[in-house]
């Protein structure tokens, strides 16, 4: 019998003999396995930090900053969405990131041509900047080095009110929008020395409000929460290539100038926080004085910083302003800030004077402001050693809170008349019958010290 296959005509014996043969080889063969393609790995987003030999100086001027590793964040380039549509636009911001072996620094120009600060500590509900970092790099919320910092162009700053790192920062404001620069400490971000090829989760928020009152859009570079979201976070690659200094004179405007180029050319606005021992601030001094058997005691290094009417317990402190702010700075606003840890069971009313003369925090006790110089009256209680004219209150009734005083005049005094900064003592008004203890410039809690948060212009 004949048969065709394939075009061939044989016969059907040879055709069961080639079948046969076939059959033998693949048994000999066994499991037949297909090559499966290889994973392809998407590589994360990431923005560059590059190094620096001179830090950039934090006063929201960006014009040292140069246009490498600038990356645009705007609504076309964001992972999500909230709120009204936004326009390609506005608001967008041009975002840098440099570092040396103490900080990581970052810059921001953001176009936004409405800027509102209008919702007090509500702060979500104001035009601002969200950075979202993950230190440890382990793309899981609630891990150590894990931060939301937000800020806003009027200066307020808050970590989702946790604990905060003690972030140097300052605000440029123009009719276009805001610069804002940043130095965050590395060694609150990880506990390990970073180094060329270092890598840590970062992801930005960008806050719209156009109108006041509640927020009108907000938009997120990578991920969807810059809260737990770290899992979706791009990378932040640390690499030794040192940033180009920026040329004293641009070709053409960089990326960050084109987003507000009248930002720095009207007054310049700025915020300082003050802290002792953090970001290389060692001008701040502070002890406390105590009457009665204390009263020959210095009691400065403890920790802390004690008030009460009785036993009569009064603090001092002192802010070294003239390397802290730029040179011609205009002060509009100063915030005196401490923060209660221990004691109270009632409130206790604290009134600020000015001191009007030298002391020392390592001698000073409720009778001497330094070994040798007794104050005119123990306590200070002369018109010789302070003013009598209250500065600025607070009533202090709960603990693990700050406690802000409004210093303003007095600072404004210091930075224009330096040899007059003698700085304030604090004293609780007769009668309380609570106390109080406060952090101080020698707390291991360094985000909880006494700061000195000093608003200015720059004409």
């Amino acid at each position: 019998m004949q048969t065709a296959v394939a075009g061939l005509e044989v016969s059907v014996a040879a055709l069961a003999t080639r079948v046969a043969a076939i059959s033998g080889t693949l048994s000999g063969v066994g499991e037949v396995f297909w090559p499966t393609p290889a994973p392809t790995t998407v590589p994360r987003p990431e923005l560059v930090a590059y190094r620096v030999q001179t830090p950039p100086v934090i006063d929201g001027d960006l014009g040292e900053w140069g246009e490498v590793g600038q990356l645009t964040f705007s609504a076309a380039a964001a992972d999500y969405h909230w709120g009204k549509p936004l326009l390609a636009m506005d608001p967008r911001a041009v975002i840098s990131a440099r570092w040396d072996d103490r900080n990581l620094y970052l810059s921001f120009a953001v176009r936004d041509a409405s800027i509102v600060t209008d919702s007090g500590t509500r702060h979500w509900q104001d035009d601002g900047i969200e950075v979202a970092l993950d230190g440890a790099y382990d793309r899981t919320p609630g891990g150590p080095g894990d931060y939301l910092l937000t800020f806003r162009p009027d200066g307020a700053f808050t970590n989702m009110d946790q604990a905060a790192p003690a972030v140097v920062r300052a605000v440029g404001i123009g009719a276009s929008g805001y610069n804002m620069e940043l130095a965050i400490p590395l060694a609150s971000l990880s506990s390990k020395t970073v180094a060329e090829g270092a890598r840590m989760g970062i992801t930005f928020g960008l806050r719209d409000d156009d109108d006041g009152g509640d927020v009108d859009g907000y938009i997120i570079w990578k991920g969807s929460d810059t809260l737990q979201g770290q899992a979706g976070f791009a990378d932040l690659r640390f690499t030794a290539q040192v940033a180009p200094a920026a040329p004293a004179v641009a070709p053409e405007r960089s990326a960050a100038e084109a987003e507000g180029s009248d930002v720095g050319s009207k007054a310049l606005s700025g915020v300082v926080s003050l802290q002792q021992g953090i970001n290389g601030y060692t001008g701040a001094q502070d002890t406390y004085l105590v009457a009665s058997d204390c009263a020959e005691i210095n009691l400065s290094g403890e920790g802390s910083l004690g008030l009460s009417d009785n036993p009569k317990r009064r603090v001092l402190l002192r802010y070294d302003l003239t390397t802290a702010l730029p040179r011609n700075a205009v002060v509009t606003q100063a915030i005196l800030s401490l923060r209660a840890y221990a004691g109270g069971w009632s409130r206790m009313d604290i009134d600020v004077y000015p001191l009007r003369r030298a002391w020392n925090a390592a001698e000073a006790t409720w009778s001497q402001a330094a070994h040798g110089q007794p104050w005119r009256t123990a306590g200070a209680e002369a018109a010789e050693d302070r003013s009598f004219l209250v500065a600025a209150t607070s009533a202090v009734n709960l603990l693990n809170v700050w406690y802000d005083m409004d210093v303003t005049n007095l600072v404004k005094g210091w930075a224009a008349n330096p040899a007059a900064n003698y700085g304030v003592i604090v004293i609780p008004r007769a009668g309380t019958v609570s106390s109080y203890d406060f952090y101080a410039g020698e707390s291991p809690q360094l985000g909880w010290r006494p700061k000195l948060t000093v608003y200015y212009t720059v004409p």
